[in-house]
């Protein structure tokens, strides 16, 4: 799953599965807010870094507990670190073949 459909499952969580109340959200100031519809031309960096601000405010903006947060069922949690664009799975798999090779 790449980070726009992350943020596009995460506000239908916070909406209640709602595409109404993502589309009518009142929470201009989160985070994730301008990135809420999943549509149209988005930047890569300001997904990743909404992301991360989302994040930190959800762990009490505590930067320690980012990195040590329990709820791995989240949309967003495999991002929650992340500074490069590549999604954290693709990542990984690249390494595989030179496991392998070896």
């Amino acid at each position: 799953m790449n980070r726009r459909k992350s943020i596009r499952i995460k506000c239908k969580d916070c909406s209640g599965n709602s595409c109404t109340e993502i589309t009518n959200c009142e929470f201009t100031d989160c985070p994730l807010y301008p990135f809420r519809s999943g549509q149209g031309k988005q930047n890569a960096k300001d997904r990743s870094k909404a992301i991360r601000e989302f994040c930190l405010w959800c762990c009490n903006n505590q930067l320690s507990e980012v990195s040590k947060c329990p709820a791995h069922n989240c949309t967003l949690w495999s991002y929650r670190k992340c500074k490069k664009e590549a999604a954290p799975e693709i990542q990984s798999l690249s390494l595989i073949g030179h496991i392998g090779g070896s």
